[in-house]
């Protein structure tokens, strides 16, 4: 089973504050010039997207330093619906482990697209941060627009331990007892530090189990 963890980007999909506005134009149609073409303004962090640890370090490595294979990994769901603040819980035991994913399933991306989405989301605190980045996770994933607000703490510290972070993500719900997962998001290859993502969980039918959840 294939699900689908990203938004569509369009000219009406929602921007960070202070982020260019996504802009979508079609220059040439197939009814009036036999081919259709597009341009497409905006920033490399619109949409469901992943971020280069050089998007807020000293790193100077872009989307294409990196190997495709490091976005495909082993998941980790963690259910933290209704928590303001994300700490981490003893009852995930050692479910986070060296090279995974770890995604944040917050509900929050039902705001997505109001005020409220990038205004009032949930966050990672500091102490949690610092598990992740000690058990050395690839990748950390969440259904809002950020893991912190500014001055960005969590951002730095991850991305300080070579952890990649994948904004914006949608439909975590459906991964909600799934046992095992793999995470396959490669970032678009754009010579920046972050690049839009068509993320997908590949979840294997064996692996489904309806009473167990993280």
């Amino acid at each position: 089973m294939v699900i689908d963890l990203s938004h569509t980007i369009s000219s009406k999909t929602p921007v960070y504050p202070g982020d260019a506005e996504t802009v979508i134009t079609r220059v040439k149609t197939y009814e009036s010039d036999g081919y259709t073409i597009s341009t497409l303004f905006g920033s490399p962090h619109t949409g469901t997207h992943m971020d280069m640890p050089s998007h807020m370090t000293g790193d100077k490595s872009m989307v294409p330093d990196f190997p495709a294979g490091l976005f495909v990994v082993k998941g980790v769901l963690l259910d933290v619906k209704d928590s303001d603040i994300i700490d981490f819980n003893p009852l995930w035991g050692d479910a986070i482990h060296e090279g995974c994913a770890v995604l944040l399933y917050t509900g929050w991306s039902d705001y997505y697209g109001q005020v409220r989405y990038f205004s009032a989301h949930p966050v990672v605190c500091e102490r949690f941060a610092d598990l992740l980045a000690k058990k050395k996770i690839r990748i950390l994933g969440i259904d809002a627009p950020s893991p912190d607000r500014a001055p960005h703490g969590v951002h730095k510290k991850l991305m300080s331990s070579g952890v990649f972070i994948l904004e914006n993500l949608t439909n975590l719900d459906r991964l909600l007892g799934a046992r095992d997962f793999t995470l396959i998001a490669p970032p678009v290859k754009l010579d920046a530090e972050g690049a839009p993502v068509r993320a997908v969980a590949l979840i294997e039918p064996r692996a489904q189990s309806r009473d167990r959840k993280l």
